[in-house]
């Protein structure tokens, strides 16, 4: 099997020292370790560096042009490794944080942070400003105003639409709902700026940058998305006009989707078109049952119409990740409002401990794997449904796979350079046969089998 982009090296102690000719496949091992080490050392800061940073007081106050002091902007902090806004300016405009020097990559001397003052995406009425803090300890920071983006919100027929809430975000804050994602229309979103629109229909969006234009309301989605209900309208940028043509949708009667994940404890997500109507997320039972309801967003004159709905799983997110870590094994559904189905899935977890593994291999093919082992992949990568290597592999060996049909697997590893398959001898003629169907867990055990 290959050996993909890396290895994992262990020393074993000895008694007595032994000496030996490298051959030719213990050079190419050490040359990689020390490329490695080189590499990693280029990018973390050794203990004696990072005993040489600094910090000092910036002291600050921040006004506009005016002349007038401005309260409530944030005063954020930024390096290569870190964002923060530890501090807002008082009610004279006045701030007091500290900074501390860092060792950014490919540097040998420490560098100072950067000072945000503002932010882009936030209500406040004026642009922000960044500065750096190399000799910087005392600054007066005078922000200009920002430029609105305009529109007037109509319906169908073209009357003017009052209370419709309108919001901007910055560029591809929708792509993959990082934000936007199980909130709900009309809530309020800490990185978008709002307005509602007026008794005339008019909207105003005060913008420091360009971004996406959003149709952010429980009643209403854009008239030209309405085929996905997604609440992305256009790009937008200061200065521009924007008019908007919308329709009405409301949630249709309770969608029930129930069944297995296989392992227990798993995610599964509903979504109904876009990331902003998903429907939210629940978790599997000890047993790997799980039960979900959804209310999908409907056109509202047309509300018998059948949902399009994707349900997909992942394993529980950990602390910190994100709400939905790999989903994968997606199903189409379509729904009449009221319906329920049943969706299952079987999960496969690969248990790796105590294994001396380069890489990892799960083949569904009938037919007998490369014969050779070498600096070559390619052959591998072919063969292999699911792949995986230390260092950048396709897949990441610890999480576990799911799948909405049955699935038979034979399970291979490499042990230095020798193609190992889970079974009585270690060969792929008896290996092991793991078969994977819905509402199934298995587990391939590479050292006891």
């Amino acid at each position: 099997m290959g050996r993909g982009s890396g290895y994992r090296f262990q020393m074993a102690a000895t008694t007595r020292p032994e000496v030996r000719t490298p051959g030719r496949s213990s050079l190419l091992i050490l040359l990689f370790a020390l490329l490695l080490t080189l590499a990693l050392g280029s990018l973390v800061p050794s203990l004696s560096r990072a005993e040489e940073t600094q910090s000092k007081t910036i002291v600050g106050q921040v006004l506009n042009k005016a002349g007038s002091p401005i309260a409530g902007e944030p005063i954020c902090i930024s390096s290569e490794w870190s964002f923060s806004c530890p501090a807002t300016s008082d009610d004279d405009g006045r701030y007091r944080i500290v900074v501390e020097s860092y060792y950014a990559r490919f540097h040998d001397l420490p560098q100072w942070p950067r000072v945000h003052v503002g932010k882009a995406w936030s209500d406040s009425r004026y642009r922000p400003v960044q500065f750096r803090t190399d000799g910087v300890t005392t600054i007066r920071t005078v922000l200009g105003p920002r430029k609105a983006a305009k529109g007037v919100v109509r319906n169908k027929k073209g009357r003017t639409l009052s209370g419709v809430q309108v919001c901007a975000g910055s560029d591809g804050i929708f792509f993959g709902g990082l934000t936007l994602r199980g909130k709900a229309p009309g809530s309020a979103q800490e990185s978008l700026i709002c307005d509602t629109s007026s008794r005339k229909g008019r909207y105003k969006l005060f913008l420091a940058d360009a971004g996406e234009l959003f149709v952010w309301d429980p009643k209403f989605v854009p008239l030209a998305s309405k085929s996905s209900m997604s609440p992305l309208v256009q790009d937008v940028a200061p200065r521009t006009r924007a008019p908007l043509r919308v329709i009405k949708v409301r949630q249709s009667a309770p969608i029930t989707v129930s069944g297995s994940t296989g392992m227990p404890k798993a995610r599964v997500c509903l979504n109904s078109g876009a990331d902003r109507f998903v429907a939210g997320c629940t978790i599997s039972t000890d047993d790997a049952s799980y039960q979900l309801q959804l209310r999908p967003w409907v056109l509202a004159a047309k509300p018998n119409r059948r949902a399009e709905l994707t349900a997909a799983v992942s394993r529980a997110p950990l602390n910190g990740e994100s709400p939905d870590p790999g989903l994968q094994a997606e199903a189409q559904l379509r729904l009449r409002p009221g319906g329920s189905t049943t969706v299952s899935w079987g999960a496969l977890k690969v248990d790796t401990e105590g294994a001396a593994t380069q890489a990892v291999c799960l083949s569904s093919k009938q037919t007998p794997p490369p014969a050779s082992v070498g600096m070559d992949i390619a052959p591998w990568l072919a063969y292999c449904d699911y792949f995986y290597s230390p260092l950048g592999g396709q897949w990441n060996v610890h999480e576990p796979l799911f799948f909405r049909s049955a699935v038979a697997f034979r399970v291979g590893y490499e042990r230095g350079l020798e193609p190992i398959w889970v079974g009585p001898r270690g060969a792929w003629d008896d290996a092991r046969v793991f078969d994977v169907t819905p509402g199934q867990y298995v587990v391939a055990d590479l050292v006891h089998g």
